[in-house]
């Protein structure tokens, strides 16, 4: 985290310069590795959140019915 911090501090997936695709990849090169350490069938199944409860909450939601 200090390394990114100091030099690869930027939006991810929303600009277009140069430090910004470089925080975007660093961020997808998490999820790959955070995949493979889970044995995720793919990355895009790998969602970072702030912390446990948010965690919770998005699992508690996704599982709520529908009227």
């Amino acid at each position: 985290m200090d390394e990114f911090y100091r030099h690869s501090n930027a939006n991810i997936h929303r600009g277009v310069h140069t430090l910004a695709e470089e925080a975007t990849g660093l961020y997808e090169q998490a999820r790959q590795k955070v995949a493979h350490f889970i044995n995720a069938p793919s990355a895009e199944q790998v969602i970072f959140t702030r912390n446990a409860t948010e965690s919770i909450n998005l699992v508690a939601y996704t599982w709520r019915v529908q009227p």
